[in-house]
């Protein structure tokens, strides 16, 4: 599976794939390394209150609307949570939830969901939004990624 991925990415950036579908290929193959981390990663010096409160974004960031509803519930300033994701993940906090739905509404869209039910699915509370930001994430809106996806058709154009 790993392999087939990577031969799909190595075909996609020799020069015969779009942007879209390079960026869809990668994020499998993020997934599959997700999917297969080991569950204690305490040794690399992650502090255990973010490695709590990264485990709590994986399970329920569906659930997650605002990065406040984690400074609240983990009694945490949004200083120090913001620089623990700067430093440990080089990401900010709003970016990483919205990364991670996004590639949830990824996966629902392959597997045939409307982009309404893929917006909800995935933890966002408003369509348009999540739209706007499916689209500057992969350069077409939701529909479009998901026609392209059944047609089995990509371009690099929108």
């Amino acid at each position: 599976m790993l392999a087939a991925l990577f031969f799909d990415l190595h075909r996609l950036v020799t020069g015969q794939g779009s942007t879209l579908e390079k960026t869809a290929c990668l994020l499998k193959i993020l997934s599959f390394f997700e999917h297969s981390a080991p569950p204690a990663r305490q040794e690399a010096g992650i502090p255990p209150l973010f490695q709590r409160i990264l485990d709590d974004i994986h399970e329920h960031f569906s659930e997650i609307h605002h990065v406040h509803q984690l400074t609240d519930k983990y009694f945490i300033s949004h200083a120090t949570l913001n620089r623990w994701f700067r430093g440990y993940l080089h990401t900010s906090p709003r970016d990483y939830l919205e990364s991670k739905k996004l590639a949830c509404a990824v996966e629902l869209l392959q597997r045939g969901e409307t982009v309404t039910d893929a917006c909800m699915k995935a933890g966002f509370p408003c369509c348009s939004h999540f739209i706007v930001l499916f689209k500057k994430k992969f350069g077409c809106t939701p529909l479009k990624y998901k026609k392209r996806m059944s047609e089995g058709t990509f371009d690099s154009g929108t």
